[in-house]
C-alpha cells in the first residue's frame, strides 16, 4: 500500500491522518536494516491510535528497504496471537515469487 492508500485505508475508522503524517510514522520507526543484515526482512510494528476516546492499535507490515507497506490492519487490543495473524495473512497475501521477503523464520 502506498502512504496515501494507507491515510485513505484509516480514514474507514475515523483515523484522520495525512500521508505526510503516516510517512513521519515510518521514518521515526527507522526501519532501514542495520549494516551487515539482509535484506530479505520485513519490519512488523503496531501504534496506538485514539478513535473517538477508544483505543486501538494499527499494525503494519514494512518492506525496509523501500519504507512500503506491505500489509496493515487495525485491532481493538495488542496480543501475540493478533501479530502472528498479521504474520500469517501477510505470508498469504504474499505467497509467491513476488513476494518482497524470501521466508518470514522470526518467531513471536
Amino acid at each position: 500500500m502506498s502512504l496515501r492508500e494507507v491515510s485513505k485505508y484509516i480514514d474507514k475508522y475515523g483515523i484522520d491522518r495525512s500521508h505526510v503524517a503516516i510517512h513521519n510514522w515510518v521514518q521515526k520507526a527507522d526501519l532501514q536494516p542495520a549494516d551487515g543484515e539482509s535484506p530479505d526482512r520485513i519490519a512488523v510494528d503496531q501504534k496506538p491510535i485514539r478513535i473517538h476516546d477508544e483505543q486501538y492499535w494499527l499494525y503494519a507490515a514494512v518492506d525496509p528497504q523501500t519504507n512500503r507497506i506491505l500489509h496493515s490492519r487495525l485491532f481493538p487490543t495488542y496480543t501475540i496471537p493478533i501479530a502472528r495473524g498479521l504474520l500469517t495473512e501477510l505470508a498469504e497475501k504474499y505467497d509467491g515469487e513476488d513476494a518482497p521477503f524470501s521466508s518470514m523464520t522470526q518467531t513471536i
